[in-house]
């Protein structure tokens, strides 16, 4: 499996339930987390995992494309 590490500025502690929801996301597709120091309201966040299940992450709960992946994170391109 290949792993790989990505950061996205993602929008924690505005909602309980939501944070609830993808924490439990992140949990059954194995994507471990680590929130960075920042003093933007939202803060960037690290995930690694398999290089399948960051790319769903990006559709499923941010809404990027395949091209948008590609583009932004070419480390998670299968080739």
């Amino acid at each position: 499996m290949n792993i790989a590490k990505i950061e996205i500025q993602t929008v924690l502690n505005e909602n309980e339930d939501f944070d609830r929801l993808f924490f439990e996301y992140l949990d059954e597709y194995s994507i471990d987390h680590k929130v960075l120091e920042s003093e933007e309201k939202y803060p960037m966040v690290e995930f690694s995992g398999g290089v399948i299940a960051l790319s769903n992450m990006l559709r499923e709960r941010f809404g990027y494309t395949k091209e948008e992946i590609e583009e932004t994170y070419p480390e998670l391109v299968i080739r």
